[in-house]
């Protein structure tokens, strides 16, 4: 049985975003999101570089034909998609009942100014345990 989700990253000036797909980690996505800002935070500021470093710490086993993908927009999912945001370093949880264009729709509400709750910043969800933030996430 699979076990899909999505990380996103938005890009350089918030107008775009990359999505991760994992076909078989969406439970551990809040992990997965530890592990890409932890990886990713001498080069917080340039989301290009934080963005592949990111990519390839989570994603270590990317050379299999299976398992990741990477997109515009998400793929399939069983869990809420999290979002880490270079720019403002923070990580909106996105709401549970997005459809296909997930990430057109967080990239318009992040240009528009509008917030998702809960927000974190990359400090606040790296000092949180490991359950809060899978708690907070479910």
């Amino acid at each position: 049985m699979s076990d899909p989700g999505n990380l996103g990253f938005l890009t350089l000036g918030s107008t775009s975003s990359i999505w991760l797909y994992t076909h078989w980690e969406g439970a551990n996505l809040p992990t997965l999101a530890r592990l890409a800002i932890t990886a990713a935070q001498p080069r917080w500021g340039d989301p290009a570089y934080a963005t592949r470093i990111a990519l390839a710490a989570v994603a270590a086993d990317y050379t299999a034909p299976d398992g990741w993908g990477v997109d515009t927009e998400p793929g399939e999912n069983e869990h809420r998609a999290l979002l880490i945001d270079w720019e403002d370093r923070t990580i909106p949880l996105l709401p549970d009942d997005l459809t296909d264009s997930w990430g057109e729709l967080s990239v318009n509400a992040r240009i528009m100014g509008l917030a998702f709750a809960p927000v974190a910043t990359f400090a606040e969800y790296l000092a949180l345990a490991p359950d809060p933030v899978t708690e907070a996430w479910s």
